[in-house]
Formats: structure tokens, sequence, C-alpha cells
């Protein structure tokens, strides 16, 4: 098994905007460009113009009780539009100081112990490992088989980077193109398996 993710969000934007939706660019870098919630890429949802930001204290039921919370950027989460929309209004508590009642509720993603509801399988599936991260599981819908193909995507373009590197440096050594061919038949062979991952993803969409 593996972790959900490899680094935590942070939130380090201190400027202050009326409007919260003008935070997005800071949020976008703060969340390393993924989804908070269930971590995948923005670029797999048209970059930052198809992902949202969630308010992890929603919004519409307690606007009214705590109108700071609209603009406050320690409420604000970078979201895929899967997660978000998925959460919606959701607070079991129904307390707005109250995230967890239960083994219902939500952990901030920004929070360590964010990292301890979920894992991975070796194939990128998302698992829960504790009752609160069943329920954010189940409410987030983080079993859809479009996150475990993001991180397929993922893994390929990674290995699909090394072997670009490791391309231009056997085609600088001439005086072996037995090595040179293999790595680009390699290269082709990944590509091929990259494109088919990537069709399957937004059939999925």
């Amino acid at each position: 098994m593996k972790p959900l993710r490899d680094e935590t969000p942070h939130r380090t934007c201190t400027k202050k905007f009326k409007d919260y939706r003008s935070y997005k660019n800071h949020i976008r870098e703060d969340f390393h460009r993924r989804c908070g919630y269930c971590n995948d890429y923005d670029y797999l949802c048209n970059g930052i113009r198809g992902f949202h930001i969630d308010h992890f204290i929603p919004l519409s039921p307690y606007k009214e009780q705590r109108p700071a919370i609209e603009t406050d950027y320690n409420n604000l989460v970078y979201s895929c539009p899967y997660c978000n929309i998925a959460k919606r209004n959701d607070w079991p508590s129904g307390d707005i100081d109250v995230n967890i009642t239960e083994n219902k509720g939500y952990i901030d993603p920004c929070l360590l112990d964010y990292d301890n509801q979920f894992e991975r399988h070796d194939d990128g599936r998302i698992r829960p490992t504790t009752p609160v991260g069943k329920y954010m599981f189940r409410r987030l819908k983080l079993g859809l088989r479009r996150h475990q193909l993001a991180w397929t995507l993922e893994k390929l373009r990674v290995l699909l980077g090394e072997l670009d590197v490791e391309i231009e440096k056997t085609e600088k050594n001439l005086d072996n193109p037995e090595e040179v061919i293999e790595v680009l038949k390699v290269h082709r062979e990944l590509s091929r398996e990259y494109l088919k991952h990537e069709n399957l993803f937004h059939q999925e969409l």
C-alpha cells in the first residue's frame, strides 16, 4: 500500500480579498495544483479553469451565522469539480465549530491527519483506513475509476519524462545505436499506454 499523496498542502497566502475567487491562483499553488481531497492534478480537468474552490465549512448553511467563512483563506480548498460537487453543503454535525461527529464529517486536507484516513493500492485505487475516512470516501466518491486512471496517467507521465532524459543522453552516444533504439522502443510503448489510459480517463468524464 502507498499513501494517498506525497506532500501535504499548506495555506501560505496572507493577502486579503473581498471575493474568495480572487484567491484561486494562490490556493492552486498552495495545493500543488492538485485537488485537496482526491489529489488529482488539475491539468486533467482543464487546469485552473476546470477546478473549483471548495469552502471546507460549507457556505450556504453557515454564511449568515459566520459571514467571514466566505473569504477566510483557511476555509478554502482547491478542489476538482467531482469532489466539490459530491461534498456540496454536507456537514453532519450541524455545528459550524464541529467538523466530525460519530465518525461522520471531514478533515481539513491541510492537516497531516488527512493522510491517515486513506491509502492507495498498487494499482492506484484509493481505500479508506479509518471510520472517518470511510465516510469521506463515500461522500466524496473517491472510489470513482477516474481517480485510479488519474494516478496511472501521472505515473506514466513521470516515466515518459525520465525516458526523454535518457533519450537525450543516448542520442549523444552514437557509438551505441542499439541502446538508442531500445530506449526509443520503450518510449513508444509507454506513449501508447499513456494514450490508451488517457482515452479511458476521458470516457469517465
